[in-house]
This record gives C-alpha cells, sequence and structure tokens, in this order.
C-alpha cells in the first residue's frame, strides 16, 4: 500500500509524469561500450571497434553533477559490457556517484562465463552493500541453433547456459532478453519454455532502429511482417507469458503492444525517456533515448545541468518526442497513469478476475437478448411487408455473403473449413461476387484468408460491424466450425442468425457444422433454435445427424467442407518452395509426421480423469510406440512435428510438441519440430511426403487423409467416448485399424497398426 500511495504522490507532484515538462532524468540507458564480438543479424556495431571510452575517474566526475542526483535506475549495455576490463570499477564509480540509484542492470551477450563468474558476485556485493539491487540481463534469441544463428556465433548457446547456470549458482538475480525479428518469430514458445524450464523470466521486445548501433541497413531485413506481428499479438496476450512476467509496467506493456502491433494508431505504451531519461555514450555523448540520432551534448567536456537544461536542447527533445515517439515500437517503458495500472491490477487479480469474467458475460448475454427481443418486435411488422421478397437461394439474387462462426481463433484447418464453406455457397450461388467474414480478431482471419486461393473477393470485418452488414448483403452462413458447450458464443451467433431471418428475411444456412460436444440443456436448446433458423442445414458427422433426427430438424450429411477446399488445391497445387526453418525430410528414410494437441476440459466426457496426468500419459505411451518403430527399422526413420494451431489463441500445439520431443530424446530419439505456421498449401507438400501419419487434431486428420486415406493413424482427444476425430475417420479412412483414443493408447497396438501401414 506505501508504495502505491508513493507512486499516485509523485505522478501528482512531477509534471514530468503527466506530460507537463521535461525534467531531470530519473533513469538512464548507459552503453558502456560499442565494443562487441557477437555478429547479430539485426545490429552491426561489432563491424566497429571504439577507443577512448570514458574511464571509471571521467563516469564518476559526469555522474556526480547535479543534473543526475534524482536518477534511480541505471541501465548498463553495449555492445559487450564484459569485454571491458574495468567493468567492475566502472559499477563502483556509477555507485558512488549516484547516491539515490535504486537498481542497476547490465546486459549482456553471456558468452564469457568465466568473466561472470568473477563479476557477478562481485558487483552483486558492490550493490548490497549500497543497497541497490542489481540485475543481469542475458539476451537469448532462441534455442540452441536459432540462437547461435541470430547472434552470427556457433556455439555459443552453451556458453550462455553456462553463463546462466553460473549467475544462478552466485545467486545474482537474472533475466532473459529476446529480440524478436523475422528470424526467431515463430521460436517465441520454445524460447519462453527454456526460460520457464529454467525458472527465470524473460522479456520479449521486437527489434527495432538504433542509430547507435549502425542497424538501419539490416532492421528491414529482419521487422516483422503483418501475419508476425499478428502471431506476436497473440502472443503477447498468452496466459503463460503474463504469469511469468513479475513486472506489472511490463504485463501492461505486453497488453498495449498486442494491440498496437496490428491496430496501429499512436503509440500507447508511455516512456520514461520522453521526460526522465537520458542515454549516454561510452564517449560521453546524451542523447535522448536509445532511438535518437541527434546528439544533444558531449557532457564529458560540458557540464550536464548547463548543457541538457538549455532551452534549445529543451526543444530538441520536445521536437524529436512529437516526431518520433508516437510510432517507436522500442520496449522502453516508463510511468503509466495510476488509474491504468490500478485497474490492470485488479484485473489481475484473481477472484476479481473471475467476477468481472461472469458480470461481462451476464451483461454480453443481456444485451444479446435484447437485441433479439428488440427485432422480434419490430420483425411482425417488416415480415409481412417482406413476406412475398423474402430472399432464396438464387444466382439472381445473392451477390454477396456474410460468414459467421468462430473465426478469429482458427489455425490452418479452419482455414481450409472456411475455404470448403465459401466454395459450396458459390457453387449454390454461381452470382456471389463478395463474401464478407465476421471476426473477434480480424487481424487472425486476415492472416488465413491471405493464405487462400478462391475466385471471390474476401473482406474480413470486425464481428461489431456484423450489424450493419447485415443490411447490404443478401445471405447469411453460419460456415464450418462445432457448435458445441460455449453458451455465450452460441447465442451471439444465434441473435445475429436471427436478426438477419427475422429482420431482414435473409436466406440463411449452417454449413460444414459440427454439433457437440454439448453438455447443458441451454447450450442445446441454443443450437436447436439456431438450426430453426435456417433454410438450409448441413452438417458433417453422423453425430450431428443424429442431434438432427432427434429434434426434427430437416438437414444434409455431407463431409468437412474442408475436403471440398483441399480438393481444390490438391488438383493445382504445385511444390511449395523450400524454406530453410521447415522440415527436410530425407527420401531415404521412412518419414513419420505427428500432429498432437493439448487436451482441454470441454472435450472430456469423464470427470474422474485429471487431463495433466492423462497428457503425461499418452506421451509416454505414444512415445513407447514411437521407440518400437523406430527400433524395428534400424533407426531409419525421420520424426517431424507438424502444428496445425501454431499460435496461443485455442491451445498451441507447440508445448505438446515440446513434452513428446522431451521424452523422445529420453529414448534416444530425434523430433524435427516445424515451428511456423503452415498455410494450407504448405501443409498438404509436406503431408504428401509422408509414409506414416500420426494424427490427433481433427483437421490434422481430415488434411492427412485428403493426400492417403490408408496411412493416417488417429488420436481422437474426447475423453471418455468416442469424438468427431473418430467420426471422421470411419467416415474416410481406408484401415479403420488405425483409429485409438487417447484415454486408451496402447504402444504395442499402434505399432500394429503402423506396421500395417508402412
Amino acid at each position: 500500500m506505501k508504495k502505491i500511495i508513493k507512486y499516485i504522490f509523485e505522478w501528482i507532484t512531477k509534471p514530468e509524469r503527466h506530460g507537463k515538462k521535461i525534467g531531470r532524468p530519473v533513469v538512464i540507458n548507459f552503453p558502456i561500450t560499442d565494443n562487441c564480438n557477437s555478429r547479430c543479424v539485426m545490429c552491426n556495431v561489432w563491424k566497429d571497434s571504439v577507443k577512448g571510452e570514458l574511464s571509471p575517474e571521467e563516469i564518476f566526475k559526469i555522474l556526480s553533477n547535479e543534473y543526475y542526483e534524482r536518477v534511480e535506475h541505471l541501465g548498463i549495455s553495449g555492445g559487450e559490457p564484459t569485454l571491458r576490463s574495468d567493468l567492475a570499477k566502472c559499477v563502483v564509480s556509477i555507485l558512488e556517484a549516484l547516491p539515490k540509484l535504486k537498481t542497476l542492470s547490465i546486459t549482456s551477450h553471456g558468452f564469457h562465463t568465466s568473466k561472470w563468474r568473477r563479476l557477478g558476485r562481485l558487483i552483486d556485493a558492490e550493490c548490497k552493500k549500497r543497497g541497490v539491487d542489481f540485475s543481469v540481463n542475458i539476451s537469448l534469441d532462441g534455442v540452441q541453433k536459432t540462437h547461435d544463428a541470430i547472434r552470427g556465433v556457433p556455439g555459443v548457446f552453451s556458453k550462455v547456459e553456462s553463463t546462466i547456470g553460473v549467475l544462478q549458482e552466485k545467486g545474482v538475480r537474472l533475466q532473459l532478453q529476446c529480440t524478436v525479428s523475422k528470424d526467431n518469430i515463430y521460436n517465441v514458445t520454445e524460447t519462453l519454455r527454456y526460460a520457464r524450464d529454467k525458472r527465470v523470466e524473460i522479456v520479449f521486445r521486437c527489434a527495432t532502429e538504433i542509430n547507435r548501433l549502425y542497424n538501419k541497413d539490416v532492421i528491414p531485413e529482419v521487422f516483422l511482417d503483418f501475419e508476425q506481428r499478428s502471431y506476436l499479438s497473440d502472443f503477447f496476450r498468452s496466459y503463460e507469458l503474463n504469469k511469468q512476467t513479475r513486472s506489472l509496467s511490463r504485463k501492461l506493456y505486453y497488453e498495449a503492444m498486442s494491440k498496437w502491433l496490428v491496430n496501429g494508431g499512436k503509440r500507447p505504451m508511455p516512456c520514461a525517456f520522453q521526460r526522465e531519461g537520458v542515454l549516454i555514450t561510452s564517449l560521453g555523448e546524451a542523447y535522448a533515448c536509445s532511438v535518437s540520432d541527434e546528439m544533444l551534448a558531449n557532457v564529458r567536456y560540458s557540464d550536464s545541468s548547463l548543457e541538457l537544461e538549455k532551452s534549445n536542447v529543451i526543444n530538441k527533445r520536445k521536437i524529436f518526442n512529437a516526431e518520433k515517439c508516437t510510432s517507436c515500437i522500442h520496449d522502453q517503458s516508463g510511468a503509466w497513469d495510476p488509474l491504468t495500472l490500478i485497474l490492470f491490477k485488479l484485473k489481475s487479480h484473481g477472484k476479481i478476475v473471475n467476477i468481472l469474467d461472469v458480470v461481462k458475460k451476464m451483461f454480453s448475454s443481456i444485451f444479446l437478448i435484447y437485441t433479439v427481443l428488440y427485432h422480434s418486435v419490430s420483425s411482425k411488422i417488416i415480415n409481412k411487408v417482406r413476406a412475398s421478397t423474402i430472399v432464396k437461394s438464387s444466382s439472381s439474387y445473392v451477390s454477396s455473403v456474410l460468414v459467421v462462426g468462430a473465426y478469429g481463433g482458427e489455425h490452418v484447418g479452419d482455414a481450409a473449413i472456411l475455404g470448403g464453406v465459401i466454395l459450396r455457397t458459390i457453387e449454390k450461388n454461381p452470382g456471389i461476387k463478395r463474401v464478407y467474414v465476421s471476426s473477434f480478431r480480424p487481424d487472425r482471419t486476415k492472416v488465413w484468408v491471405g493464405k487462400l486461393s478462391l475466385p471471390v473477393d474476401i473482406e474480413v470485418i470486425n464481428e461489431s460491424e456484423r450489424w450493419r452488414f447485415l443490411r447490404s448483403v443478401d445471405m447469411v452462413v453460419y460456415g464450418g466450425g462445432p457448435l458445441m458447450e460455449l453458451p455465450l458464443h452460441l447465442l451471439k451467433h444465434f441473435s445475429t442468425l436471427y436478426v438477419a431471418k427475422k429482420r431482414r428475411g435473409l436466406f440463411c444456412t449452417l454449413e460444414g457444422v459440427g454439433i457437440g460436444p454439448l453438455k447443458t440443456k441451454l447450450s442445446s436448446h441454443i443450437v436447436k433454435k439456431m438450426l430453426g433458423l435456417c433454410d438450409s442445414v448441413v452438417v458433417r458427422t453422423e453425430a450431428s445427424a443424429d442431434f438432427c433426427k432427434n429434434n426434427n430438424q430437416p438437414y444434409i450429411l455431407k463431409s468437412d467442407p474442408a475436403f471440398d477446399y483441399l480438393e481444390y488445391r490438391r488438383k493445382s497445387l504445385v511444390s511449395t518452395k523450400s524454406d530453410e526453418n521447415k522440415i527436410v525430410v530425407k527420401d531415404s528414410m521412412i518419414s513419420v509426421a505427428i500432429n498432437l494437441r493439448p487436451l482441454w476440459a470441454k472435450y472430456s466426457f469423464s470427470p474422474s480423469k485429471n487431463l495433466e496426468e492423462l497428457q503425461k500419459e499418452y506421451i509416454v505411451e505414444l512415445s513407447q510406440f514411437l521407440k518400437m518403430f523406430y527400433d524395428e527399422n534400424n533407426g531409419n526413420v525421420n520424426f517431424s512435428f507438424f502444428p496445425m494451431n501454431a499460435d496461443q489463441y485455442g491451445m498451441s500445439d507447440f508445448d505438446v510438441a515440446y513434452d513428446l520431443r522431451d521424452e523422445m530424446g529420453h529414448l534416444g530419439m530425434k523430433l524435427n519440430i516445424w515451428h511456423e505456421e503452415p498455410g494450407v498449401d504448405e501443409a498438404m507438400e509436406f503431408l504428401r511426403k509422408q509414409d506414416l501419419v500420426v494424427a490427433m487434431r481433427f483437421h490434422a486428420c481430415i488434411f492427412a487423409l485428403s493426400i492417403n486415406k490408408n496411412n493416417v493413424i488417429s488420436l481422437d482427444y474426447q475423453v471418455g467416448k468416442d469424438g468427431k476425430v473418430t467420426d471422421v475417420m470411419r467416415a474416410h479412412s481406408e484401415n479403420l485399424d488405425g483409429i485409438f483414443r487417447i484415454d486408451n493408447l496402447e504402444s504395442s497396438k499402434l505399432l500394429e497398426a503402423a506396421n500395417a501401414m508402412v
């Protein structure tokens, strides 16, 4: 409570905090050397050799100036600080010069383990004598070869691991820092997992153009494109990242950054360097911040308080703030306004989160019910007028379509579904010229729409806009995906169909849906009402057909619409270009592709089963099978994991992949992991080269079956009874002995099935 009161008091009493003026620094960034023996792809500082750096005595003289009397944090960076033989002396000078200093950090690439064995304990002791918190930030841009490639020096990952171990052994506070670029964007989940296993906090930032690093020419090559920003945005929102993040300010940064990455606009994150920070180089040059390219003064040869507080210097900073700060992607942060912090803190509290979630759902439900009731009253009159002109499925009427569903959380399988839904809709209505897809996360849906190849214009809209588009489209399609135990989701789409049908008189269809699992009467009731609003219902499984039969709902049973799109693409598919990040399959080896997904309580009909334990058990059993298969084929097997869901929303496949890789590693096998989001064509081309596919996700099975109906082993993830994976395999596989349930795996039976296929 004292900290909160002090924070609010400082916010109120310090005009710098809320943009009133530029004051003396509270934070200093001090790149103590520009020399570096790393060769990072996002930095060119290592190409030059710098001499004449500030001595410990000069550092003390500069920082003793009254201009720095308020400094509470100083971050030493580089170059590589440990290349300075007098680093410890420099730190002592800093500590003696800044009596109000609270925290000191050193950012290092971590190559020099022996130096850190000595420096870590020494510097930590000096800081503790003065009551200063000390931490070391180790740069980690990936695991194993990924980190080595980005750092441009083979074998340095093992050195970094050793340094991490030494610092932990010495009790030095440690943080890992990952700079995200095109070269490691799809390794962030693995890097986070590594840090979690090491019990070290890690922070992520985007590669940034920094003038003193001379990286203006290389940054465009590593900047993230829209698809990659969307992926990172999703990662920044992930539960796992925020759970291991200690700083409330950093959590706020991730939340704001996740939106800014895809929505653009003015930078929403505060930055201390706008008004309360300064950067001093190893040669004594002062800049507003890391990304500033205009020197304010050389404090090596001048009085900081006289030079940096000149009106023309202050004006330079104001101009820089106005021109650069609103679009700066650097992760330098600052003081958030107290109200934002307090509200975020409340939102982060477990019990309050649950209460707010209930309240949110309650109000959302009330709003949706109100929408339905409002339109049901007004539609009585309107429907009389429209009765003779209600749109029917006809090419002469339908030129634009609104597709709704669970879009915004999709992966490559959902992209194929969407493609199939649109193909079927065009087949029935050849006059369609434009399709609108409603999404609760438009950036993710735009990524997948961009990977489709269809003979119609597709526009992704925010789902909040769907009411407006209902006024102009000719038809509404609930496309693909399951109608399952998600009452609020069901109610949302029921209201859309209700308004479309009752208010607008539009032709409404459900195309290629699966029904279930449904566990409550409420969800079952909403689904029945949704079906009743539709002029056409096309379901994709026998279980869904049974639901319709039991409720006297006319239906058509067809295969999952993903099959339609995959067949459509298969006819024109050409080999995709190779990429070093993708898995290379050796022709001389037996190729086995594996896809797994995390277990989810929504798909469990066995309350006694602990899903976390079950997941560990099935991975062990699966690994035993793979080991037997590997040994029977004298090790001539290439195992590859391919993700169907690579991002964090909707439960990423990667965590399970790493669990399987670890277990297989204990048994002497290697698992290659495809660390990207495969497009439809890429996934098909990859599966075409496989001798055996072990598939767990529903659409992993569909993709594999669309290539070869005779080499797929399926693992049904519905616990307690057969689910949709079993349904699709029974309908399409030519080898029914390859169907298994995840809660009843036996390695010997898996081996029998595999041997019959290969």
